[in-house]
């Protein structure tokens, strides 16, 4: 595999993993939604998502 086959690999394998964290985050975002909309107490969604304070006020 030459330098540039590696690099291209490496460069692929990071953006599947920025791909996945960002579809996870979007996911949580999503729970967190419906979490709250249910009645959800906000430390609960808090704990079960790993959202912050922040980010559920953005929701």
């Amino acid at each position: 595999m030459t330098i540039v086959e590696q690099l291209r690999e490496i460069g692929r394998k990071e953006g599947l993993q920025e791909g996945y964290q960002l579809g996870r985050q979007d996911a949580n975002k999503e729970l967190a939604q419906q979490l709250l909309s249910d009645g959800v107490d906000r430390t609960n969604v808090k704990r079960y998502t790993g959202l912050s304070d922040s980010e559920l006020d953005q929701l």
